[in-house]
């Protein structure tokens, strides 16, 4: 998952939850939102060799910890990749 990808992600997280959380929470998930975004980006994803696999192990903690289901694959050694479903909402899933 590259960079874009999971800030993406982290803004659909927050906007999914925006409907039932107070101003005092939406700041909580904000703040969040960072500290993770800055801990994903200090993991060595470096290409070549191709190490997306330590930023999958990543978010797969986060995911776990959540309780979101997902699915990681390997398309060589090292190269991960990994995918999620947030349930909810009438639009089309991203």
């Amino acid at each position: 998952m590259n960079r874009e990808t999971l800030v993406l992600a982290a803004s659909t997280v927050l906007l999914a939850t925006s409907a039932t959380a107070g101003e005092a929470q939406l700041q909580a998930l904000a703040t969040d939102a960072v500290r993770i975004l800055q801990e994903y980006v200090r993991v060595d994803t470096t290409n070549p060799p191709g190490n997306e696999t330590r930023g999958v192990e990543f978010l797969a903690k986060i995911l776990d910890a959540a309780g979101v289901d997902y699915e990681t694959a390997e398309s060589a050694p090292g190269r991960g990749n990994i995918w999620a479903r947030l349930e909810g909402g009438d639009e089309p899933a991203i």
